[in-house]
């Protein structure tokens, strides 16, 4: 639907990352809905696991935007490319994932992209 962009916060000097959704789908009235609700509703659920999101528009060029927390790390997927979870290792991924997931279940959010392949690391920069 977009894609994400690594940055620099100008004035603040912080790592950001802006999610930059298509301009065709901006155009879109229900996705473009979707797209700031999912930028206020990350802000409404506020915890620890969850990226916080700094800023929220719309370029010159018509797409939608939004500035939010960047975080390092790694893709479940790529992590189980290099080996299977141990117990511990699923309790150590598994625990914030779910605990993030229940914040967002007791205000009536369900998340419907989990997926192993995303990370931080792994999107694209500018």
């Amino acid at each position: 639907m977009g894609v994400v962009y690594s940055a620099v916060h100008e004035r603040l000097g912080r790592p950001v990352a802006i999610k930059v959704l298509r301009k065709e789908l901006s155009e879109n009235t229900e996705l473009s809905s979707r797209f700031q609700m999912e930028a206020e509703l990350v802000t409404r659920i506020g915890h620890p696991n969850i990226v916080a999101v700094y800023d929220f528009g719309r370029l010159p060029s018509g797409s939608l935007y939004y500035v939010m927390e960047k975080i390092k790390g790694q893709s479940l997927r790529s992590r189980l490319d290099k080996k299977q979870l141990s117990p511990a290792d699923i309790v150590q991924v598994f625990g914030p994932l779910l605990s993030a997931v229940r914040a967002a279940h007791e205000i009536g959010v369900i998340h419907r992209d989990l997926k192993p392949d995303t990370a931080a690391s792994e999107e694209n920069t500018a």
